[in-house]
């Protein structure tokens, strides 16, 4: 199962429908370098949001570091911070068809092409995000850009 939400199929559905134009969407993509800025960047739009039950983040991770990741956000509680979900997405590199497989190892990280590929991964229900680097913090109401 990709999706490692504790969720249950009934909870999931029920959000897929309460899902409206007013909810903001929010993806990172995360590698185990930047677990801590993620949760850093993640209570920062917590703090700053008017309306934190409309944000769902969604944290796209690699597959063999998927489970951990979503005990981390457990264990720093980002699902008691008021979100409408945290969705930890772990996914194989080898889905990632752009990934490039030159020598400049700096960008070989299939997590930097992901954007390419959030159609796949993302529930149906979403036709927009917003995309954020996982080192950032927000200082202001996500409701700006959206």
């Amino acid at each position: 199962d990709r999706l490692h939400s504790p969720c249950t199929a009934d909870e999931a559905a029920r959000r897929e429908l309460q899902s409206s134009d007013d909810d903001i969407d929010v993806v990172f993509a995360v590698d185990s370098n930047i677990h801590r800025p993620f949760f850093a960047a993640a209570r920062s739009i917590a703090h700053t949001s008017s309306s934190p039950g409309k944000v769902h983040i969604h944290v796209i991770s690699a597959e063999s570091e998927a489970s951990q990741l979503d005990a981390d956000v457990d264990c720093v509680q980002l699902r008691d911070l008021g979100f409408a979900e945290v969705n930890v997405i772990g996914i194989e590199p080898v889905q990632i068809r752009a990934f490039p497989k030159n020598g400049r190892t700096r960008l070989n990280n299939p997590m930097n092409f992901v954007r390419f590929h959030l159609h796949e991964f993302l529930p149906q229900r979403v036709s927009r995000v917003l995309w954020l680097d996982a080192d950032l913090l927000v200082l202001r109401d996500l409701r700006e850009l959206w």
